[in-house]
């Protein structure tokens, strides 16, 4: 897939944060929870923070394939400059386990 150069920086800027906070492979099946700060009041669908987030999360290594997400969970929690997202991966029960660390 060609990605466009703010599509790339995107995917990068999530490799970075991921090593920097967590540096951990998820195995089996996954929960996220996504919490997004918008940076404007202008109208948006929340399903189009998917994509990129869960194929950045992939080549961050957070995950082997975006496959493994079970459960995903959105809020737009507020809206402020820049604009940003929380995410919370974990485990989802009855998935195979796998080493955390």
């Amino acid at each position: 897939m060609l990605l466009s150069r703010e599509g790339r920086q995107y995917r990068n800027c999530v490799r970075d944060l991921w090593a920097k906070k967590a540096s951990v492979t998820f195995f089996g099946l996954v929960a996220l929870r996504v919490d997004a700060t918008y940076p404007d009041h202008r109208r948006r669908d929340i399903d189009g923070l998917f994509k990129a987030l869960l194929d950045s999360l992939e080549y961050a290594g957070a995950m082997e394939d975006d496959s493994q997400v079970r459960l995903l969970l959105a809020e737009h929690v507020g809206t402020r400059k820049p604009g940003w997202l929380e995410v919370t991966i974990e485990h989802k029960a009855g998935g195979r386990q796998g080493e955390l660390f």
